[in-house]
C-alpha cells in the first residue's frame, strides 16, 4: 500500500498515534502573551459540529474573503464549503476555554505532482491570535 493510502485509511486514533507526538503536549497552548490556555484537537470534517464547521467557515471568511474575491476564480462560498468536507481532509481545531474554535489548520495526505505530501488547504487564526 503506498504511504497515502495507508494515512487515509486510519482511523483518526491510528493517525495520531502514527503521525503527531507521542506526547499530549501539542494538545494544549498557552497564547505568550495573553497567557490564555487553548486545547488543540485533531478532527476528520463528518465530526465537527455545526458551530465548529461554521466558524472555521467565518474565519475563512473573515480572514481570506477579499483574496478569494480578487482571485480569478472568486468567492465562491458553497464550493468552499463542499472543499472543507473532502472525506480524507483533517482538521487541527484549536479553541480557548469557552470552547469557541479561535483557529484551525485544513490539511490531507495526497498526492502533488506524484509525490506524497501533505497538503495544507487552510490555516486562519482569529485576531486573538495573530501578531
Amino acid at each position: 500500500m503506498d504511504p497515502i493510502d495507508a494515512a487515509n485509511s486510519k482511523s483518526l486514533d491510528e493517525f495520531e498515534k502514527e503521525y503527531l507526538p507521542a506526547s499530549e503536549e501539542w494538545k494544549s497552548w498557552v497564547h505568550p502573551k495573553s497567557k490564555a490556555s487553548y486545547q488543540i484537537t485533531l478532527q476528520p470534517p463528518k465530526a465537527l459540529s455545526i458551530s465548529d464547521f461554521d466558524a472555521c467557515f467565518n474565519l475563512i471568511h473573515s480572514t481570506s474573503y477579499e483574496h478569494y474575491k480578487n482571485s480569478k476564480n472568486g468567492w465562491k462560498p458553497r464550493s468552499k464549503t463542499n472543499e472543507m468536507k473532502l472525506l480524507d481532509l483533517k482538521y487541527l481545531l484549536i479553541k480557548n476555554d469557552q470552547g469557541t474554535v479561535e483557529g484551525f489548520v485544513s490539511f490531507m495526505p495526497t498526492f502533488e505532482d506524484d509525490y506524497p505530501v501533505i497538503y495544507c488547504y487552510e490555516i486562519h487564526l482569529s485576531s486573538a491570535l495573530q501578531g
